[in-house]
């Protein structure tokens, strides 16, 4: 009696940190997958940014004006 109950809470046990260790896991894979996401946001963000920039000085420049 004291052993099965004793390898059933073994058993429990084991089981409990497997299913933690597969959510912990999928969590950083989520993660991983939204930071990966994030990043290429940014980037895109900052090249949108660079473009505009880029765009406005050159008809700045174009009509002869100074940014100054």
């Amino acid at each position: 009696m004291f052993k099965s109950t004793k390898s059933a809470t073994a058993n429990a046990m084991v089981n409990a940190k497997a299913s933690c260790a597969a959510s912990m896991a999928a969590s950083v894979l989520v993660i991983n997958a939204l930071s990966i996401q994030l990043g290429v946001f940014l980037i895109s963000l900052i090249s949108i940014i660079c473009i505009c920039i880029i765009t406005e000085n050159r008809n700045a420049l174009w009509r002869g004006s100074s940014l100054a």
